[in-house]
Formats: structure tokens, C-alpha cells, sequence
């Protein structure tokens, strides 16, 4: 799979690619709710339970569209890749609490970021999730698993080392090093 690609700026195209076939009529309702975006948007490929899904790295779209503790799943899995940060840790914070598993890719994206207090999120979440889906997508995505660890350790010693000195203390590195198969596991 290639790294990061420009993906379709249409809404109804790149929403219903982000998800699970057994999703794409609901991710079609969605796509109509999302404004299209008028310059090039950036993705990457994964695979989950076999299928391919083309997911966005930053969206841009109106934050009211999230507005309450009853928002859609398909709309948080979305949210997780907005531009706003705050907005993105609400988002997976109530990801984390539903457990559905095509958010897999969100959440575990969320850990190669730069924001240290969405993986405390995540961290904070793992005595309650099921790891399996974690591990299974970890295993089945190699290359993305490798990037994400790299991002990992270049957040931490760009950004993080006087906070978190020892790597082994930063909230990622803790949060991947539970959800990752452990013979693919390389920080």
C-alpha cells in the first residue's frame, strides 16, 4: 500500500472509502452532511478484516456537526481527523466507550500524532477496550504499524523528551506498545 496519497475532496467520494463496505450506505448519509473541500486533502491506506479503506489525515468541516454525547459513530470516526484537536479528543474519547471496530484505524492513527493528551485518552481507556482488533490491525498493516512507531519516537524526541525523558514514559509509546502484536512490536 502506498504511503500518504491526495485523496478525492468530495465528501460523498472519500467518506463511503473510509469505512467498511457493511458501512457505506450510512457512510453515504454522512458524505452528505460534510462540505466538500475546496483544496487537496491527503490520505492513506489500511487494511481492516481484509478490506481496504482510504482514510483521511485532516478534515475540515463545521465543528457543530458534533455537537452531543449521542453523535453518529461513522461522524466521531471523521471527527478524530478534524483540524481541531479538542474536537478530536472528544471524538475518540467516545470511540473508546463504544468499541466498534472499524474505529480501530482512528483511534490508533491518534497515537502517531503530536497531541500527548489524546494518547493519554487512549491510555487512560486500555484496562477497558478489547485489545484483539487492535493487535489483528496492527498485524495486518505492517508497513503502517513501522510509520507509526517511527512518528512515535519523533514526536517524543522532537517535542516530548523534557516532559517524558524516558521514552518507556511517554503516553504513545505506552498505548501502542499494549495494543500491538508483540513479535511486530520494534520501539
Amino acid at each position: 500500500m502506498p504511503a500518504n496519497h491526495a485523496i478525492d475532496t468530495a465528501a460523498p467520494i472519500y467518506v463511503p472509502r473510509a469505512f467498511p463496505a457493511a458501512q457505506s450506505l450510512h457512510a453515504a448519509d454522512i458524505a452528505r452532511l460534510i462540505p466538500d473541500y475546496p483544496y487537496r486533502l491527503w490520505g492513506y491506506d489500511v487494511l481492516l478484516n481484509g478490506e481496504q479503506l482510504e482514510i483521511p489525515l485532516r478534515l475540515y468541516f463545521p465543528p457543530e456537526l458534533l455537537a452531543g454525547p449521542d453523535d453518529d459513530t461513522l461522524l466521531l470516526c471523521l471527527g478524530t481527523r478534524h483540524h481541531n484537536g479538542y474536537l478530536r479528543q472528544k471524538c475518540v474519547t467516545q470511540l473508546l466507550e463504544r468499541g466498534d471496530e472499524f474505529a480501530v484505524p482512528y483511534i490508533v492513527q491518534l497515537l502517531g500524532e503530536y497531541v500527548v493528551e489524546i494518547a493519554q485518552v487512549i491510555n487512560d481507556a486500555l484496562p477497558n477496550i478489547n485489545v484483539e482488533p487492535y493487535r489483528r490491525f496492527l498485524a495486518d498493516n505492517p508497513r503502517y504499524l513501522a510509520t507509526t512507531q517511527r512518528r512515535v519516537i519523533s514526536y517524543w524526541s522532537c517535542y516530548y523528551r523534557t516532559s517524558y525523558p524516558d521514552l518507556k514514559a511517554y503516553p504513545p509509546y505506552i498505548a501502542l506498545l499494549h495494543l500491538s502484536p508483540r513479535q511486530n512490536f520494534k520501539l
